[in-house]
């Protein structure tokens, strides 16, 4: 997920893991006619509950109790349970009793809070439909919400284990009096950053109350017992809650959602700032409940706009109050704002933080990996389909076959991606098809469970498709299926729904979850077998090239034959967005997507919605629904994947990074996966994990993809020698482009300028598959010589040979970046200028080049642009300070963001390069040489801002080492700048300065 790319973009697969289920009868494949069983083997009578499984803890609480309220005493004092020795009882609330404690095995103090067992009442139906709630609220990690390290049960009680508060509640404190205004805002704000944390994933606390609310001795503030009340009750309300701080839809058991919290915060705050409750609560019934206007909050310190806040978090009508917990925190920061707080901005300082959800999801996802192991997947290969009709709309129902069976909680089918990727590594990348045979070398080598084999015949107005289904290993025959139907090929649709279904009964997987799971492909999909197969087109397309518009075309055939398909609008939208497309475009695709979302699976329905928060902005909260999709679906590729790519393309390397070890863990092949993690590791320094990345592989059967990553690999780590070998025995296996364009920066980078212009020579020539890319690759290799003059004439030409082929948007953010190199502002923003009024974020890129070349006022109106806490946006706001004379603040930035973010994936000016350039003109030397040595050791050949700014940088560190009296290596990095100059424009100042260096450094002819 991520905006335009900063070279070539590779296909994406899904690989298989190789794992085999383990030996359970139950998940064995039947032979046999409708075998219903269930699917691998529950728990026996005997069988002692997983400590800390949240299913476990609510099938506690869902049971009678096993005595009355009354006669319940929790834990005993001085007793032990697992590893926790009681110690203490520090309080006593609705929910339960709780204990200081010590946990012997991690050597730190915990609370434990033991839960009163459950109401009869709550029965089997009700405790379903809380797990998944429980679960997500298990997920919960903020600041302000107290940790829940673990749910146990031990001594036949259902306990939570917490972190250790220090300090007091809110409703202790408030017995001392109402709050200053100075206090009481505050603390709401910190109260809604945890509502706003919870809403943004689907968690309400449904009793926020004073005695929820913890200060801490440091000053903080944490929230109690989210979703607690709904899951046990609580006050005088049967949905939970406690009566003074219900909304008026709590008490009438009317449906509940966000505004719910948000009633209560405001009592909390009016209660804070009066010292009293807005609402009576007498015989179980509150004032809230009477009609008229809510009550006045009666300070006079307090201004209007927050008399008014008040006024409406506490509406009776939820139509009236502020929507959710992160409405209320906006409005009470612009108040404390207003007041002379120090909250700041509070979107700012919500995207400052945009890493908390992602640290939620991802240790909610370690806790449900651990503590919730799903039944063992039964891998599968679905060969494609043998069409014996006339029909060639109806060749690649395999694509819906395996997208139905995907639904299945039991079965794991291999994706076509997957399976090209298996073949690439078994040195059979250029198959087009994947017949019986292929499919069979597939499933042994994926250790596939069962060799799906469809075909599908027709007589008259009667089709007929038939599976069956092969153990790999042995060539035995499972079972086989046939279905039938009459009329037009559309019948295909429901015999794929059928046959799907067949499959998953003889593969015991229970009837429950395939009633719960399935899907009618009509629907979920698309309705049109010819706009099907222009989709299936596109994605291998996608998978097997690097450039090229045809992939889009084929999406846009898919959307005139069905203009609600919801997937190819998505995958349009992913198209335009990484492949330089118009931002228009990309936008109107994702709208349409969330249009039509409902015609998709939940799966796909997940991922549509994170690429639309992506896309508007908002990557904290796309992070949080792909990292739940993970959680829930933690053998599938894509959710991993697109939580990388968003992370890498902010160019947050380190943090990347574990999605892709975590991706290639599920699909050893991935090729993006395998070209991220490369790239991930390059640019942090990493070498020696990229040396072992190599031996790896080195081991394995190596395909274009494989082969592309050692290349890549070797080449971060200055072996540009082995980096062309690597690439070259790449085009040998099938590598087609994407080798090509390895064997092309390899060479850039290396510095064989005459190799390059042999190779570019073929990819301009007619016929060539990405003429666009070599023209680019031409005019920056003339820059990397000095020849910017004829570098400039490659615009021209590109323009004149290839017409409206070449992409608008490119082609201007690729000639700003060009441009910048001649030092002067105003011919880069004149294209920027252009990509403004036709896609904001490409033209946002240039910020960063505007303010080093000193054009701060166009600069700004480009910046308001870029996402904020990105590193790109640091590097913009550094670049700023720098250029208004605040160079010490402005350096320490740059060495702070270099370090993490040394270059700019998405096309922007490498910070390393910012950093030695500014290094060096405030006088620091050393460090510039090595922050200038750094950016030359960088991987990153086709940034076209790199082929004047690597000149460059051998003169600036040539410079500096000359002024540290190191003048023999000055020497050599000045003379290396003008062997690559042989043929410059003479009239460039960096030429006559670099010539004047080498007469100080050895005088003489």
């Amino acid at each position: 997920m991520g905006a335009k790319g900063a070279g070539k973009k590779k296909g994406s697969g899904k690989g298989g893991d190789g794992r085999k289920a383990a030996d359970e009868r139950p998940g064995e494949p039947s032979s046999d006619e409708g075998s219903d069983g269930e699917q691998g083997a529950g728990p026996t009578e005997g069988d002692r509950p997983r400590p800390g499984r949240i299913s476990v803890l609510l099938d506690e609480l869902a049971r009678p109790p096993r005595v009355e309220p009354l006669e319940w005493t929790g834990l005993a004092v001085g007793s032990s349970v697992d590893q926790f020795d009681v110690l203490a009882e520090i309080g006593r609330g609705g929910f339960g009793i709780v204990y200081e404690a010590n946990d012997r095995n991690l050597r730190r103090t915990v609370a434990l809070k033991a839960i009163r067992p459950g109401p009869a009442e709550l029965v089997e139906s009700r405790r379903k439909a809380l797990r998944g709630e429980a679960e997500a609220a298990a997920q919960l990690s903020h600041p302000n919400i107290v940790v829940v390290h673990d749910f146990r049960t031990g001594e036949g009680v259902p306990y939570l284990v917490m972190e250790m508060l220090h300090g007091e509640t809110l409703q202790q404190r408030l017995a001392r009096g109402a709050l200053p205004l100075a206090e009481a805002v505050p603390l709401a704000v910190d109260v809604a950053r945890a509502l706003c944390h919870a809403h943004d994933r689907g968690v309400r606390h449904r009793d926020l109350k004073p005695s929820n609310v913890f200060l801490t001795q440091d000053g903080g503030v944490k929230v109690l017992d989210f979703g607690l009340a709904h899951f046990f009750g609580a006050g005088g309300a049967r949905g939970g809650g406690t009566p003074g701080y219900m909304a008026p839809e709590q008490w009438r058991h009317e449906s509940e959602d966000a505004r719910t919290d948000v009633f209560a915060l405001g009592v909390l705050l009016f209660e804070m700032l009066t010292g009293r409750l807005p609402y009576r609560v007498s015989r179980d019934r509150s004032t809230a409940l009477d009609p008229g206007p809510p009550p006045a909050l009666e300070r006079l310190d307090a201004p209007p706009a927050l008399t008014a806040l008040v006024s409406k978090a506490i509406s009776k009508d939820p139509a009236g109050r502020p929507r959710d917990g992160r409405a209320m925190l906006d409005a009470l920061v612009a108040v404390q704002r207003a007041l002379g707080g120090e909250a700041g901005d509070a979107g700012t300082s919500r995207r400052r933080r945009w890493l908390w959800p992602m640290a939620a999801a991802v240790a909610a996802i370690v806790l449900y990996l651990i503590w919730h192991p799903p039944p063992e997947p039964i891998p599968v290969v679905v060969a494609d389909l043998m069409n014996h009709t006339s029909d060639p709309d109806l060749d690649n129902l395999s694509g819906l076959l395996i997208t139905s069976l995907a639904q299945s909680e039991l079965l794991e089918p291999l994706t076509r991606p997957q399976m090209l990727d298996i073949l690439a590594r078994l040195g059979r990348g250029g198959a087009t098809r994947i017949d019986e045979a292929l499919a069979r070398e597939i499933a042994r080598q994926a250790k596939a469970r069962a060799l799906l084999l469809p075909s599908i015949h027709r007589l008259d107005r009667v089709y007929r498709l038939k599976m069956d289904a092969i153990d790999p290993s042995s060539d035995k025959l499972l079972f086989g299926l046939e279905e039938e139907a009459s009329g037009t090929s559309s019948v295909a649709f429901g015999l794929i729904d059928r046959v799907s279904d067949g499959t998953r009964r003889k593969m015991k997987e229970r009837a429950e979850a395939i009633k719960r799971s399935a899907i009618k492909v009509e629907q979920s999909i698309t309705n049109s077998l010819a706009a099907y197969q222009h989709y299936y087109r596109s994605q291998e397309c996608m998978y097997r090239t690097s450039f090229g518009q045809r992939c889009a075309g084929e999406l846009h055939e898919a959307l005139a034959d069905d203009p609600t398909f919801a997937l190819a609008y998505y995958q349009l939208a992913v198209w335009e967005e990484r492949h330089g497309g118009a931002r228009s475009a990309a936008a109107d695709a994702t709208e349409a997507a969330v249009r039509y979302i409902d015609r998709v699976p939940p799966k796909e329905q997940m991922l549509i919605r994170a690429w639309k928060a992506h896309f508007d902005g908002k990557d904290d909260e796309a992070l949080a629904v792909l990292a739940k999709l993970a959680e829930q679906q933690p053998r599938d590729w894509e959710a991993v994947w697109e939580a990388g790519d968003l992370l890498y393309h902010r160019s947050d390397f380190a943090t990347a990074i574990p999605w892709f070890e975590r991706l290639l863990a599920i699909d050893p092949g991935h090729a993006w996966g395998l070209d991220h993690l490369v790239y991930s590791l390059g640019a942090l320094g990493r070498r020696e994990a990229l040396r072992s990345r190599i031996a790896a592989w080195s081991g394995a059967p190596q395909g274009h993809t494989i082969l592309h990553a050692v290349s890549a690999a070797h080449a971060w780590l200055g072996d540009y020698p082995a980096a062309a070998a690597a690439a070259l025995r790449e085009t040998e296996v099938g590598g087609g482009l994407s080798a090509r364009e390895d064997l092309l920066f390899t060479g850039i980078v290396a510095g064989d300028y005459r190799r390059v212009e042999a190779e570019l020579d073929e990819m301009v020539a007619p016929g060539s598959p990405a003429p666009d890319i070599g023209y680019y690759a031409f005019a920056a290799l003339d820059a990397y010589q000095g020849r910017r003059r004829q570098g400039l004439a490659r615009f021209d030409a590109l323009r004149r040979d290839l017409r409206d082929e070449a992409d608008d948007t490119w082609f201007h953010s690729f000639r700003a970046h060009y441009l910048a190199g001649d030092a002067r502002p105003s011919p880069v923003w004149e294209e920027a200028r252009i990509l403004l009024a036709t896609d904001p974020n490409a033209a946002a890129v240039h910020a960063v080049t505007l303010a080093y070349l000193g054009d701060l006022e166009h600069a700004a109106e480009l910046a308001v642009h870029l996402r904020p806490g990105s590193a790109r946006r640091q590097t913009y706001d550094a670049v700023v300070l720098w250029q208004r004379g605040e160079r010490g603040d402005a350096l320490q930035r740059l060495r702070e963001i270099a370090a993490r973010s040394p270059f700019d994936v998405d096309l922007a000016i490498a910070p390393a390069y910012l950093h030695g350039d500014l290094a060096a003109r405030s006088g620091a030397d050393g460090e510039a040489v090595e922050a200038l040595g750094r950016f030359r050791s960088l991987f990153i050949p086709i940034m076209m801002w790199r082929s004047w700014a690597y000149p460059r940088s051998l003169y600036l560190s040539a410079a500096s080492l000359e002024r540290m009296g190191r003048r023999a290596e000055a020497l050599e990095l000045v003379q290396r700048l003008l062997d690559d100059w042989r043929v410059a424009d003479p009239q460039l100042p960096l030429l006559r300065e670099a010539r004047a260096l080498r007469a100080r450094l050895a005088p003489g002819p």
